[in-house]
């Protein structure tokens, strides 16, 4: 068994920290490891027009210098339960409201990053009663998509954010066993 000897803060600004963690492993080793917690959780949702057409947002990230095509998604507020966050995103991210189901949840990169990702399926598309915009650095377009078109823009690599991917193979796991 892994065993947490000490945990040390090596960095922190606004709601970022860097821990470094001195653990034991199984075989007795001492080793190092380092966590990002980013003090919050996200939330995807997978929109659905009709059985098989799906709404994705279109932006621009600067981090990566690349314009990504992706379901909504967004961090979790502190004190909000992450289907309000998501009902708050979608709506930020699209102008539509939705029926929500939880169709399950993964950790994009656990072995550094505590940040949990919460996992969405968006029916019955409805205009908002309430209204959010979108974040001061977001300008997202939204289009419209069928599984056939979702599946060539994979193939040709224009899908290749890890949080839309991994939440497809959910989604197709979700539906599957519905199904049964």
């Amino acid at each position: 068994m892994w065993k947490e000897n000490n945990r040390k803060k090596v960095y922190e600004k606004a709601n970022i920290s860097l821990y470094q963690i001195d653990y034991t492993n199984p075989n007795g080793t001492q080793t190092k490891r380092h966590l990002l917690d980013l003090d919050c959780d996200a939330v995807l949702i997978i929109p659905k027009r009709s059985l098989k057409e799906y709404i994705l947002c279109h932006q621009y990230r600067n981090n990566v210098e690349k314009r990504y095509i992706e379901f909504p998604n967004g961090g979790v507020n502190k004190g909000e339960a992450s289907l309000e966050a998501a009902r708050r995103e979608l709506i930020e991210e699209t102008s539509l409201d939705a029926d929500l189901t939880k169709i399950g949840e993964f950790l994009p990169l656990g072995s550094i990053v505590d940040t949990k990702v919460h996992v969405y399926e968006a029916t019955n598309l409805r205009e908002p009663t309430e209204n959010f915009s979108q974040d001061e650095y977001e300008s997202i377009q939204i289009q419209t998509y069928t599984e056939d078109q979702l599946n060539t823009l994979i193939k040709k690599g224009d899908i290749f954010d890890a949080y839309t991917l991994s939440a497809l193979t959910l989604y197709k796991n979700y539906v599957t066993n519905k199904k049964i």
